[in-house]
């Protein structure tokens, strides 16, 4: 069976046509942001590339936002302004002229590294995509796991720091502000703005990449940055394996190109804080399918959902 997947991204739109268990075609283009329609016409215009004889039976189309898995509105999309508050099922449906599912992207990713990455073999998978924001997606059971309304796996605004900084959902200490890329390098710029010395003083970019780096030649300054980020990503882990008992943790987007840094201090302040016989069945890894993870995961969503 041929299925396809895409994923509506804040910058491109990713699409693979998955075969069985391999992928057959992949395709990239850049979000058009103006609408609906123009999202549509690019997830048609897609469908023809990777599928010119029109054999796909079912497609899958993953979000960055809240997805109500009954309806497939979207209720919140933050760099997708055109998809906010949009009954996006019906529209993706007639565009690509098959049945058509639509998740979380974090969710697809999840179940895209379980089918294929690096969570093969195991049923019960916390995936966190941590970059410029933090995002999650569960795999239980084998299966992609939506919650009651569709809405599963924020894991970025998990309070973890009830008195921390402001986050952009309008609350106080989530995660997303203690380990996302955006606010790692605001407080970066405090510091040096504040007098503390470092060589990202001469960085440029001042970037999420530069601090990693400047860590790995051991940068006080940074490795306290990375150090907090790591605790904050640890103590999240720690209420996922407390409450769900899982079997692997994966870390993906931008900063699990950091994961040789991340991950043993996620670990060391997740075994703090979670039951000794439920630690040490959970093993923790960076993510494997990059950045087509959640068309991936879109594609063999669909498939599953059309047996």
């Amino acid at each position: 069976m041929l299925t396809l997947g895409f994923d509506i991204g804040g910058t491109f739109i990713k699409a693979v046509a998955l075969r069985d268990l391999e992928v057959v075609g992949r395709g990239e283009t850049p979000v058009r942001h103006e609408s609906i329609e123009a999202l549509c016409v690019q997830l048609a215009s897609l469908r023809r590339e990777l599928d010119p004889s029109s054999e796909a039976k079912a497609a899958g189309v993953a979000v960055a936002g809240l997805v109500d898995k009954a309806t497939g509105r979207l209720t919140a999309s933050p760099h997708l302004p055109s998809l906010r508050h949009v009954d996006a099922k019906p529209r993706f449906e007639a565009s690509l002229a098959i049945p058509t599912s639509v998740m979380n992207d974090a969710t697809a990713a999840a179940f895209a590294e379980v089918q294929y990455g690096a969570a093969r073999g195991f049923s019960h998978v916390l995936l966190i995509t941590a970059g410029t924001g933090v995002g999650g997606g569960l795999v239980l059971n084998g299966q992609p796991y939506e919650g009651a309304s569709g809405f599963a796996g924020e894991i970025g605004h998990v309070p973890v720091e009830p008195l921390g900084d402001a986050c952009a959902c309008g609350k106080h200490g989530c995660l997303e502000t203690e380990c996302g890329a955006y606010y790692l390098v605001g407080r970066a710029r405090a510091g040096i703005g504040s007098g503390v010395h470092s060589s990202l003083e001469k960085a440029d970019p001042l970037d999420a990449a530069a601090i990693f780096e400047a860590a790995r030649a051991g940068d006080y300054f940074a490795l306290n940055l990375i150090d907090r980020a790591g605790t904050a990503l640890g103590r999240a882990c720690a209420m996922a394996l407390q409450i769900l008992d899982l079997e692997r943790i994966v870390i993906g987007g931008g900063l699990a190109r950091s994961a040789d840094l991340l991950i043993p201090r996620i670990m060391s302040a997740a075994r703090a804080r979670t039951f000794g016989e439920i630690f040490d069945r959970a093993s923790f890894v960076a993510a494997e399918l990059g950045h087509q993870a959640g068309a991936i995961g879109a594609a063999a969503t669909a498939m599953h959902r059309a047996r």
